[in-house]
């Protein structure tokens, strides 16, 4: 059976399927997050808002995909706190210096099915949601937007310990798209919930699911036009997370990315744990494929706290992607962030932002696009 996953859940949770490699290599990382180059600042706060489009034009006689981007959002906010407490295995240990990284991304969207002669054309979210006033208490209906809502905490890179990873939690709720092997296409829903929790060393990890369809019945399942699907994972525990790279939860790997250094052609693997791929851990690639300046015009850039980013940016394009030879011959289609780069001196104003990010909908449908549009580091603006 093949599988369609909408934006929510791809974008964040299903592509990072990877193979381990094996080669043992660290990952340097610099906090390239601040103004000046300090290891770590006890007040730092950043929370950027992203436009969210989609750019391709579906697959001929089976699919499209519309986004409603006055409808859909991507937020990030990563703040600095002075500890958290995490358990694993029953053990309790505090850590000191770390960051909290809290995303949202919510998508509404119509998807237009063709089956033979017969085109279909369901939507969900935005003026589709009868009862959006309501859907944080309710279950998760056929009209509601997907959303994935992720909150994961790491450590600084104070002691060489390079964003190691503590906890993550992040809820999927999902609209999606099977086609059996025999029979008409089926269209589906997916909630539910992925908690990581890792040693000290951040050698090991439990994984924990929380799956609100895994019990319904099939008559339950059937919703509209959409059918409830169970994710289908047991609870388990995964070791050797640092064999092979350093280690880095998947909530947190674009910011991660923010503190590695990049040349045109260059390439960092690094060990990446995903609650919902099936191997663990998994490696992946990122690979620079392009240097180069972006050019930013008053009235079509992002601000930065309320002032326009104007001019020329130089910035790293950088894809993310499983190799080839690792995954049966088909390494699938990449993701791809541009980040800011730094100067060689003074002060690094563009923080190494993502400036876009490009995530495929599998199977040559298009891309989910995202587009800063705003940075803003004064906590009190950005939650007044």
């Amino acid at each position: 059976m093949k599988k369609f996953f909408a934006a929510s859940a791809l974008a964040f949770a299903c592509v990072f399927l990877f193979a381990a490699c094996s080669a043992q290599v660290e990952t340097a990382i610099s906090a390239n997050w601040h103004l000046t180059y300090n290891d770590y600042e006890s007040d730092f706060y950043e929370k950027l808002e992203y436009e969210v489009g989609f750019n391709g034009d579906g697959l001929d006689g089976v699919m499209k995909i519309d986004v409603d981007s006055d409808n859909s959002s991507y937020t990030v906010t990563a703040e600095a706190a002075p500890s958290v407490s995490a358990t694993y295995k029953g053990t309790t240990a505090t850590y000191r210096d770390v960051y909290k990284l809290t995303s949202s991304l919510t998508i509404s969207a119509r998807y237009t099915v063709t089956e033979g002669e017969k085109e279909t054309e369901v939507s969900f979210g935005g003026k589709h949601d009868k009862n959006p006033a309501n859907d944080p208490n309710e279950d998760f209906q056929a009209d509601d937007a997907d959303t994935v809502v992720t909150e994961v905490w790491f450590a600084s890179v104070r002691d060489d310990r390079q964003l190691r990873p503590i906890k993550s939690v992040q809820t999927v709720r999902s609209h999606g798209y099977d086609f059996p092997k025999n029979g008409a296409p089926v269209l589906t829903m997916s909630y539910y919930t992925v908690s990581v929790s890792y040693d000290e060393k951040c050698e090991n990890a439990e994984i924990v699911y929380e799956d609100r369809f895994a019990d319904l019945t099939d008559a339950d399942r059937k919703d509209g036009s959409f059918v409830k699907t169970a994710l289908g994972r047991k609870n388990r525990a995964v070791g050797g997370l640092q064999k092979e790279y350093s280690c880095f939860d998947n909530a947190q790997l674009f910011f991660a990315g923010r503190g590695m250094t990049f040349a045109s052609g260059s390439s960092i693997s690094v060990s990446v744990l995903s609650g919902t791929a099936p191997d663990f851990p998994q490696t992946m690639i990122l690979s620079c494929t392009e240097m180069k300046n972006v050019k930013y015009e008053a009235g079509k850039t992002f601000t930065i706290d309320g002032k326009e980013a104007v001019g020329d940016i130089a910035a790293a394009v950088v894809s993310f992607l499983i190799p080839s030879e690792d995954s049966g011959g088909y390494a699938g289609e990449p993701i791809t962030v541009t980040y800011a780069q730094k100067p060689a001196s003074g002060e690094n104003t563009y923080r190494n932002l993502p400036l876009s990010i490009n995530v495929p909908a599998g199977y040559t449908l298009g891309n989910y696009v995202y587009t800063l549009e705003s940075a803003v580091y004064a906590k009190d603006a950005a939650q007044g």
